[in-house]
């Protein structure tokens, strides 16, 4: 009887090995060498973070070895704090002529750029800076100056941060923003007249002088009217300087021509002898002067005022709150004869009063009016004139109405002859009232 066990239903028999090799053990030397290396690696991890952590020169050395470059980046708010904190000199303009150095306001920073970070090698260690430059910007009523300046931050591995160098600046650039003062330029005529002339600077030595100035933030011509008194006569003379500007002296004036000096007798001279707020008429050539305007009397005129005299020959104008100027003259409705009888006798007056007191007290408009109203059934009102722009009649002769007063410089000449006090700006003022083309 067969007592081997039957074959199951199904179960296909399978040729010899196909259950597989068995894989040939492996050695128990190859796993104790396998240990032995992790524990080596960890030995020699142990002993680095000990010795990193007992000598201090070592862990300097990783440290501050830097790879690449700095590990931390110059922000740009780092850059505003150490602009705004910047401690820059005032700008030097003593060496520039005729240039207001007060009151300047700044600095203004602007054009501010960073540069690239810049690798140098000092000996055997690695720097690394960063170059900021920008624009100080200074102004004042007179010029707007600019400085280039420009500093550098270098970075400190040690600590991780940059650290900002001393400033530098490169030097200014000034540009004038207005003209110069004119007057400065009239103190310093008899400097300039020698320059021309040394003769007439000679002659005119202590003169008086005012000015008629068109100058521009770009320079140009101006005007210094001279006037000498002496003993008997009155010297007057016109010099007309022109003025530049240069980058490296400021602004520079020079004499380019004088009219031929006009001597006036003192007994043919006009006269005016009046108190401080007396109603004047005035005749001369208007001009201006800045944002001004000036009186260019026919000639010169003998002022006594306030216990002192003057000789002038310019007087300033101040436009009134209630002043007219009119280019047309007056229309007076009379027959022709008469009309041209009349015109003559108004310029033989003209001539002969080129200047005169109006109202000694300034009390003529009261006086005016109680005579309106006496005529006012008499005579028919007087027809609405137009008006004029005051500059409109810059350049024409013309006669001037208004209240004259003293400006507070009362330097002036006195009655003797041996008071040679001289002021560069005259003391006297007309506040307008009415502006008549002649």
């Amino acid at each position: 009887m067969d007592r081997r066990p039957s074959k199951r239903k199904g179960r296909q028999a399978t040729q010899k090995g196909a259950y597989g090799q068995v894989a040939q053990a492996k050695s128990l030397k190859v796993k104790r060498k396998r240990k032995g290396a992790l524990g080596a690696i960890v030995v020699v991890l142990l002993f680095s973070v000990v010795a990193v952590l007992a000598f201090p020169q070592a862990r300097a050395f990783i440290t501050q070895t830097p790879v690449g470059g700095p590990r931390t980046v110059l922000t740009q708010q780092r850059v505003d704090i150490a602009i705004e904190r910047l401690e820059l000199p005032a700008p030097d303009l003593s060496g520039l002529a005729y240039v207001d150095a007060a009151s300047l306001i700044g600095p203004r920073f602007e054009d501010v750029e960073v540069g690239e970070v810049q690798k140098h090698i000092s000996g055997a260690t690695e720097v690394f800076t960063q170059k900021v430059t920008a624009t100080a910007h200074y102004t004042n009523k007179s010029v707007k100056i600019t400085v280039p300046v420009s500093f550098e931050f270098t970075y400190d591995d040690g600590n991780d941060t940059w650290e900002q160098g001393p400033v530098t600046e490169e030097g200014q650039t000034v540009q004038p923003v207005a003209p110069p003062s004119a007057t400065a330029i009239a103190n310093n005529i008899g400097e300039l007249l020698g320059s021309y002339d040394s003769q007439l600077a000679s002659e005119f030595e202590g003169a008086s002088s005012t000015v008629v100035s068109q100058l521009t933030a770009e320079g140009g011509t101006m005007e210094v009217n001279l006037l000498k008194s002496r003993q008997e006569e009155t010297v007057t003379m016109t010099v007309t300087c022109k003025v530049d500007w240069s980058d490296e002296k400021g602004w520079i004036p020079v004499v380019v021509g004088t009219t031929t000096p006009k001597v006036t007798d003192k007994s043919v001279m006009s006269k005016l002898s009046c108190k401080p707020g007396a109603l004047v008429r005035l005749q001369g050539t208007l001009v201006a002067e800045g944002n001004g305007y000036l009186l260019r009397l026919d000639g010169p005129m003998r002022l006594t005022m306030d216990g002192r005299s003057w000789d002038l020959d310019v007087v300033s104008l101040v436009p009134g709150s209630d002043m007219a100027c009119y280019f047309d003259p007056p229309v007076v409705e009379t027959d022709q004869p008469q009309a041209a009888e009349d015109e003559a006798e108004r310029a033989a007056e003209e001539a002969a009063n080129d200047a005169e007191v109006i109202d000694p007290e300034d009390e003529g408009a009261v006086a005016a009016e109680d005579d309106a109203v006496e005529n006012s059934e008499e005579e028919e009102p007087e027809k609405k004139r137009d008006t004029v722009e005051i500059s409109t009649l810059v350049g024409y002769r013309v006669s001037v109405v208004g209240t004259i007063s003293l400006t507070g410089n009362k330097s002036g000449v006195g009655n003797s002859p041996s008071d040679d006090s001289w002021g560069k700006i005259y003391p006297v003022q007309v506040t307008l009232s009415e502006v008549q083309k002649l």
